[in-house]
């Protein structure tokens, strides 16, 4: 999850978005984007369409 300009890795790394965005995208991870202004039933929708769920 990211909160501000960095995420803390479950290792206790520090890496910024920026760095998240290129490693999810080498590895072709799915990904959801998510802000303030994104609704619970939008978050749902984006992680159901990611999932296939």
């Amino acid at each position: 999850m990211t909160l501000g300009r960095t995420a803390t890795s479950p290792h206790g790394t520090t890496c910024s978005r920026k760095r998240l965005r290129e490693e999810t995208a080498r590895l072709r991870l799915p990904t959801v984007t998510v802000d303030l202004t994104t609704s619970e039933d939008e978050l749902a929708e984006r992680v159901s369409r990611v999932f296939r769920l």
